[in-house]
């Protein structure tokens, strides 16, 4: 089970710190580390779709494409 998975069964919330690959995927992009700052609407795939600060953009992944380092509180 994944880090995100583990932590609050699976639920992210604004303000969680998270690990994440926007140039690719695990093993062959390097890892960067962002702050959840928001979700899709519900009706656009609600919170299955995360929107994360990383460096000076904000970049939308996928729930099981994100880790959670650190929870908001």
């Amino acid at each position: 089970m994944r880090q995100s998975e583990q932590i609050r069964g699976g639920k992210m919330r604004i303000g969680d710190l998270v690990a994440c690959y926007p140039l690719g995927i695990p093993g062959l992009a390097e890892r960067v580390i962002g702050v959840i700052v928001g979700f899709n609407e519900k009706g656009e795939g609600g919170k299955d779709f995360v929107h994360v600060f990383v460096g000076d953009e904000v970049s939308i992944f996928m729930h099981f494409d994100i880790e959670v380092i650190s929870e908001d509180r």
